[in-house]
């Protein structure tokens, strides 16, 4: 049988099953439904394709790909010299790179891998700011920009197959590039390394035993770094934030 066959008949099964779900929410037994839904549908979709997808099946092994997609940061600043509230920076973007890996692949359809990627960035916001530096010379009138340029990982990944389908949650070590500027009657700029940590989930869906498909959310927490840049004396301190939303394409052998 191959994934074909195997996802179509499971998912006659499940077309079945859905029916019954939504008789259930209809008379009232919206938690009964959804149990019964997963409960029946999950076990019903990987027995029809356990003779292509069990034990060192087509997730297991190395594999290597593309991605790209949209991304969203947060930039909490404090000025360095007292840590007093500095105005908070808000961006968005695109992220786009590459990731490789190794899966490996159970008989009770358990895939556990481990993964780095590595992502050129332009997520950009900036925010306007104001503040006096001292020395007479009064209150200055800026605008402050924090872009990730870059954005990388390693990390463990725990999924389950079924059929083509592999749902999968993944966490480990982040590192980020940024750059703060500030622009206006002041101007300065700085690029810091961030380390940090990340965690997310997402879904591959095999094409072929050898190409998938892939969407993936990931948080990223880079931690904070002091950029000397102009302020209130001290720079400013940044802690960065970050979430990508990516789909990409990757072939296992």
């Amino acid at each position: 049988m191959n994934w074909l066959d195997a996802c179509l008949g499971g998912w006659a099964k499940a077309r079945t099953l859905w029916g019954c779900v939504m008789r259930s929410v209809w008379s009232g037994g919206l938690a009964s439904a959804v149990v019964l839904f997963a409960v029946s549908t999950v076990p019903a979709l990987a027995a029809d394709a356990a003779g292509t997808y069990g034990f060192g099946g087509p997730w297991q092994g190395v594999y290597l790909g593309l991605n790209g997609g949209g991304g969203w940061e947060t930039a909490a600043n404090t000025y360095g010299k007292d840590g007093s509230a500095a105005p908070g920076i808000k961006g968005n973007g695109w992220v786009a790179g590459g990731q490789v890996g190794y899966n490996w692949q159970y008989a009770n359809f358990a895939v556990i891998g481990l993964e780095a990627r590595a992502d050129y960035a332009a997520i950009k916001g900036n925010v306007a700011d104001s503040f006096d530096p001292g020395g007479g010379m009064g209150t200055q009138n800026v605008t402050d920009t924090a872009t990730i340029n870059e954005l990388g990982d390693f990390r463990a990944k725990v999924g389950f197959a079924i059929g083509p389908v592999m749902p999968y949650f993944a966490g480990g070590v982040a590192i980020g590039r940024a750059s703060f500027d500030v622009t206006g009657d002041m101007t300065g700029n700085a690029s810091k390394t961030f380390t940090g940590w990340t965690a997310g989930g997402g879904a591959e869906f095999a094409l072929t035993p050898h190409w998938s498909l892939l969407a993936d959310f990931s948080y990223y927490d880079l931690g904070t770094q002091n950029f000397m840049v102009p302020g209130p004396g001290g720079g400013t301190n940044v802690h960065l934030t970050a979430s990508t939303v990516t789909g990409g394409l990757n072939l296992r052998w």
